[in-house]
């Protein structure tokens, strides 16, 4: 199926799937606009759901108004201030917090829905799924409910940026933007399998990309969790192009590898701006992803060996041939983003009286010197910041240089300046050996927190994220034990820059 012809499939399905069954089929009729095979894709998929599909005799006319907008309505505290996009379960809308002060954005299951029990198993897994990860690239769910009318709601945070899918339809990724984007991905799912979630329904659609916050996995509403199993899905769940061959077959017994599978799709779509499997039907479709190769080794010749290598061990029909786990993928990205980028080589100098950090008996850093660059470089470069601070202190034996070639990794002078002023603070100062002992008064502030800081801390964040606000900063601590990085942290879980900089000044 043409690009193009698959999107409007999609948007017609998405748009019908927040109306009631009885008001489907003249909504298909019109929007197919007398294409007969369109009408069927569309109502192929909606059967494939399970649900009702729109029979070419309904005749009830489709009024737009009846779909029920609540702009401009007040759903418990949140004032909904417009509307954001339609998915096939849930209209998300932009609302305001208005104990907090804060945007947020609401996902409401539609009204027709309110009876299906299905649809709010599903709607109630995706909120439950979320809230058992903390992880900085999934979408992490603040809030759940329900209206007067009996719609279901949940509350997440409000993202600026585009989802995958809007930037792939710009032009393809090249390999270093695809690689850094899917390792965000693969970080995220990782950390999902590891709580016994599988995803099951990873597409371009369901991935953000904030302008502020990185990588953002979304609608986690088709998830297997431990111990939940909901009925009628199976085939009927997830994109077909991204849909593994075992989920295609009804298999309810797929596990964490349908998600491999996925990543493996996007990330062939991401880096030739086509999907890995096509047809001019969906039953086409279907079929190309059941029997047909993918053309890989026509369409991977210009990206990196190491990306033609991810892709293909993803997409290979029998799960047992590929990664065993997501944490095995995201290992074999890094490795090949490393080797296709060594380290900046520099010729030791001569250190300065203090500046060379101490070193271990066996010749290479001492590990509080990587575990700190590490914390400082995590929220910008991801998961390959291990081994990139790793092969480039291995190129020489002096901190002041280390930091230097590393602040090249950043993409900003912002963020070079700030880590080589953290860097130097954290690990220059304290290189004499003498723990704590010899600093100013500033540097001790920028070490050590006081119980006054951390409470200060706790109310400033709270404002911004509720009640969540001390758990977090807990967490936070063992890995940024000084305060400036510390605050720097806590400030990138804030979604607007304002609020952010309004944060950083009330604490500092």
């Amino acid at each position: 199926m043409h690009e193009n012809r698959w999107d409007k499939v999609q948007q017609i399905f998405d748009s019908a799937m927040q109306l009631a069954p009885t008001e489907r089929g003249a909504y298909i009729k019109g929007a197919c606009r007398g294409d007969d095979e369109l009408y069927e894709e569309v109502n192929t998929l909606i059967g494939l759901t399970g649900q009702p599909a729109a029979g070419k005799g309904d005749a009830q006319a489709f009024k737009p108004e009846e779909s029920g907008s609540l702009v401009g309505q007040t759903i418990g505290p949140y004032k909904v201030l417009g509307k954001i996009g339609v998915g096939g379960m849930g209209v998300v809308y932009k609302a305001r917090d208005m104990r907090l002060d804060r945007e947020l954005a609401i996902k409401c299951l539609p009204s027709h829905m309110a009876g299906d029990e299905l649809a709010r198993e599903r709607f109630i897994t995706e909120a439950r799924a979320a809230s058992r990860l903390e992880h900085p690239n999934i979408c992490s769910i603040f809030d759940i409910g329900e209206t007067p009318s009996g719609e279901l709601y949940m509350a997440m945070p409000y993202y600026d940026g585009q989802t995958l899918g809007q930037r792939i339809r710009r032009s393809p990724m090249p390999a270093d933007e695809a690689s850094h984007v899917i390792q965000q991905v693969a970080d995220g799912l990782s950390s999902a399998h590891q709580h016994n979630i599988i995803h099951r329904d990873i597409k371009p659609a369901n991935i953000m990309l904030t302008t502020s916050a990185g990588v953002k996995i979304l609608d986690f509403g088709v998830a297997k969790m431990s111990g939940v199993e909901l009925t009628g899905t199976g085939i009927s769940v997830g994109t077909a192009a991204y849909m593994a061959p075992e989920q295609l077959m009804g298999n309810k017994n797929v596990d964490h590898r349908v998600d491999i599978w996925a990543v493996g799709a996007m990330l062939y779509e991401m880096v030739t701006g086509k999907r890995p499997f096509t047809g001019d039907t969906i039953y086409a479709v279907i079929y190309s992803v059941l029997y047909n190769d993918a053309g890989l080794d026509e369409s991977l010749n210009e990206i990196p060996e190491s990306l033609r290598k991810v892709i293909t061990r993803c997409l290979v029909r029998e799960p047992d041939q590929r990664f065993a786990s997501m944490s095995e993928l995201l290992e074999e990205l890094t490795d090949g983003q490393a080797t296709a980028h060594p380290p900046v080589h520099s010729t030791p100098s001569t250190a300065s009286a203090g500046a060379t950090a101490d070193r271990s008996t066996q010749g290479g850093w001492d590990e509080h010197t990587i575990d700190t660059l590490c914390e400082l470089l995590l929220p910008h470069l991801g998961p390959i910041t291990r081994v990139l601070v790793k092969k480039n202190a291995s190129q020489t034996d002096n901190v002041d240089e280390l930091i230097q070639v590393l602040g090249t990794h950043l993409n900003t002078d912002e963020q070079r300046h700030d880590f080589s002023r953290h860097a130097r603070a954290r690990l220059l100062s304290t290189s004499k050996g003498g723990g704590l002992q010899g600093l100013t008064t500033q540097q001790l502030k920028a070490v050590v927190l006081t119980d006054a800081q951390v409470k200060k801390l706790e109310s400033a964040f709270s404002l911004y994220v509720g009640p969540i606000a001390k758990a977090m900063i807990s967490r936070a601590r063992k890995k940024f034990p000084d305060y400036d990085s510390l605050c720097e942290f806590l400030a990138e879980n804030i979604d607007s820059a304002d609020e952010r900089a309004a944060f950083l000044k009330s604490v500092r």
